[in-house]
C-alpha cells in the first residue's frame, strides 16, 4: 500500500483522536473526583464520518499484511466506529490465553449458535463441531463441548481425561411432574472444569449443574425454589425452568463454588457441594462472581440496569449449621459497575463492565487503574505471568493488551498499559480483521 495517499485522512484521524482522548480522560477524572453532576457535557467524538473509509483501509491493510503501518497511520479507536459496531458486533466470550502465540475463544452469545476459534501462528481456525470451550481456574484443564458430550483434556490438545453427558434440565425436578427435556440445558454460559479432573461446572439458562461421570447434579435453582415456582403456575401450564443473569465460578484451589442468578442471593458451596455461605446482594440482581487469586475471597457483583455494586467477602472455613443470608455492606469494593467478565491476579481483581471499561481494584477495593476498550465486556483472560490481558466485547472486538509496558497515547484510561493488537470479528465480513 502507498500510505502517503492517506496522509490527510491520517493526520485528521490522529489529531482529532488525541483531542478526544485528552478531553474524555479529563471528563472521567473530574466525574470520579467531584461527582458526575458537576462535569458538564460529555466530550463528543468527531470522526464518525470517517468510519466507512477507515474500515476500507483496514481491509486493504489486512490483504497486504501491513498491520503495523495501519496502526501507525490510523491508531485503533472505538467511538468513531460505533455505527458499524452496532450493525456488525457479536459477543466474544470464553476467551482463554493458551501461550504467547495461541488463544481460543467463542463467538456468539449463550442463547445463539456459537463458533469456537483457535488462534495459532497468527492464523484463525474454526474448531469443527465444537459448541463451547472452558478451562479450569488453575489454567491446566480444558473442556470442549460437542453434540454428544463434553470432554476434558490435560492441557490444550493434551490427553483426554473424562467425558460428561449433557444435563437434561430435569435434574432436581420431582418425578411426578410431567416435564420434557429442555433443549436449553445444552447451552453454555459458563463451562469450568474442576481442578480435581473429575467434575465440571456448567451454567446455563436452565440452572447451575455439577457434571460427573455418574451424571448431573443441579445446584441452582434448588428443589424448594422449583416447588415454589410450580405452585405459582396454573394447573395446565407447561412447566420449564428459566433463570436470568446466571453465573458461576470455581476457586483456583478447587475448594469453593460461587454462583447465583437474578432472583437468588450470592451463594457459596464447598467442594463437597454443601452450602457454605449466603450473602445478601447490595444491588438489585446478582450478576457475576469471581474468586481472588489466592482463593481466600470471592467478589460478587449485583446489578441494576447498567450499574451495580460489588462486594469482596472472605470465605469461611466451616459449613454453618444454618445457611442464612449475611449482611455485606462492610465489604463493598465498588458501587458503579455491572460486571460481565473478570480475572484475578496477585491481590487485584480486573473486571470488565457494561460500559466498556476494564477496571482494576485491590481485594479491599483500592483503585488501581481503568482502561476503556468500548462495548460491553463479554470475555477476559490473563497470561500466567500477568503480562498479557485478553478482552472480548459484545461489539465483536478482541483486544490483546500488554500490562505495565508503557502508556499508549491513544488509549482512554489510566495505567501504563498498551494495546498490541485488536481483531474485528464482525458479522458480514469475509475475514477476521487485524488492527
Amino acid at each position: 500500500m502507498d500510505w502517503t495517499l492517506y496522509d490527510t485522512q491520517s493526520k485528521r484521524w490522529r489529531n482529532e483522536g488525541k483531542r478526544y482522548i485528552a478531553a474524555i480522560n479529563a471528563f472521567v477524572e473530574k466525574g470520579m473526583q467531584d461527582g458526575w453532576d458537576s462535569v458538564g457535557a460529555e466530550p463528543q467524538e468527531t470522526r464518525e464520518d470517517m468510519a466507512q473509509e477507515v474500515l476500507k483501509i483496514v481491509r486493504q491493510a489486512n490483504e497486504s499484511g501491513e498491520i503495523a503501518a495501519l496502526r501507525e497511520y490510523f491508531p485503533p479507536a472505538h467511538e468513531p466506529l460505533i455505527g458499524l459496531i452496532r450493525e456488525k458486533g457479536q459477543a466474544i466470550r470464553s476467551v482463554f490465553y493458551i501461550d504467547e502465540n495461541r488463544m481460543v475463544f467463542t463467538v456468539g452469545a449463550s442463547w445463539e449458535p456459537t463458533t469456537v476459534y483457535l488462534f495459532a501462528d497468527n492464523q484463525f481456525e474454526i474448531l469443527p463441531n465444537v459448541h463451547g470451550v472452558g478451562r479450569s481456574p488453575d489454567g491446566r484443564i480444558y473442556a470442549l463441548a460437542y453434540e454428544n458430550g463434553i470432554y476434558t483434556y490435560d492441557g490444550w490438545q493434551g490427553s483426554e481425561l473424562q467425558r460428561f453427558d449433557w444435563p437434561t434440565g430435569l435434574e432436581g425436578i420431582p418425578g411426578e411432574w410431567t416435564v420434557e427435556s429442555m433443549e436449553e440445558a445444552r447451552s453454555i454460559t459458563e463451562l469450568i472444569p474442576f481442578p480435581d479432573q473429575q467434575r465440571l461446572l456448567l451454567v446455563n439458562a436452565t440452572g447451575v449443574y455439577v457434571l460427573s461421570t455418574e451424571g448431573a447434579r443441579r445446584l441452582h435453582p434448588d428443589k424448594e425454589t422449583i416447588q415454589e415456582w410450580k405452585e405459582d403456575m396454573e394447573e395446565d401450564e407447561p412447566f420449564s425452568i428459566q433463570i436470568d443473569m446466571e453465573h458461576g465460578a470455581i476457586s483456583r484451589d478447587g475448594k469453593w463454588i460461587a454462583f447465583g442468578s437474578q432472583d437468588s442471593e450470592h451463594l457459596v458451596f464447598n467442594a463437597e457441594l454443601n452450602i457454605n455461605d449466603v450473602w445478601h446482594p447490595e444491588s438489585s440482581y446478582p450478576h457475576y462472581a469471581l474468586f481472588s487469586y489466592d482463593s481466600r475471597n470471592v467478589l460478587f457483583n449485583a446489578c441494576h440496569f447498567y450499574n451495580g455494586v460489588s462486594i469482596a467477602v472472605p470465605l469461611e472455613q466451616t459449613v454453618p449449621a444454618e445457611a442464612t443470608s449475611k449482611d455485606s455492606d462492610e465489604f463493598i469494593v465498588d458501587d458503579e459497575c455491572r460486571i460481565y467478565a473478570g480475572v484475578s491476579w496477585g491481590d487485584v481483581f480486573i473486571v470488565g463492565d457494561a460500559y466498556g471499561y476494564v477496571r482494576a481494584w485491590s481485594i479491599t477495593g483500592e483503585f488501581r487503574w481503568r482502561l476503556f476498550v468500548g462495548s460491553t465486556i463479554s470475555g477476559m483472560d490473563i497470561s500466567p505471568d500477568g503480562k498479557i490481558l485478553l478482552v472480548g466485547t459484545y461489539g465483536g472486538i478482541l483486544h490483546r493488551i500488554r500490562l505495565d509496558a508503557g502508556r499508549d497515547e491513544y488509549m482512554i484510561g489510566t495505567g501504563e498499559h498498551s494495546e498490541e493488537r485488536r481483531w474485528l470479528i464482525w458479522k458480514k465480513e469475509q475475514q477476521i480483521l487485524a488492527w
